[in-house]
């Protein structure tokens, strides 16, 4: 089952809350979510964009760029929502 989320630490993934202050920041443990996540058995592949702190509407981040179509690299998702969760 797929779950989409963005501001979760989650040990071992890079975690930058769409903030270039925590460009690099990958933390050494999880957060409360992907914890429990693990412990019933989830396997944690990656994480959604998000603007800086989640806060903004649109599919362009100012630190990471634009979120991407996966399959047309020349191609933005439509809405945020999707964006977000483009795979």
């Amino acid at each position: 089952m797929a779950i989409r989320w963005r501001n979760y630490d989650t040990a071992g993934l890079r975690t930058t809350y769409g903030s270039g202050i925590f460009r690099d920041h990958v933390p050494a443990r999880d957060g409360a979510v992907p914890e429990r996540l693990r412990t019933a058995g989830a396997i944690l592949i990656g994480k959604t964009a998000t603007h800086e702190f989640g806060m903004g509407v649109t599919t362009n981040n100012y630190f990471f760029g634009p979120t991407l179509n996966p399959s047309s690299a020349t191609s933005r998702p439509r809405s945020p929502t999707s964006a977000r969760a483009a795979w």
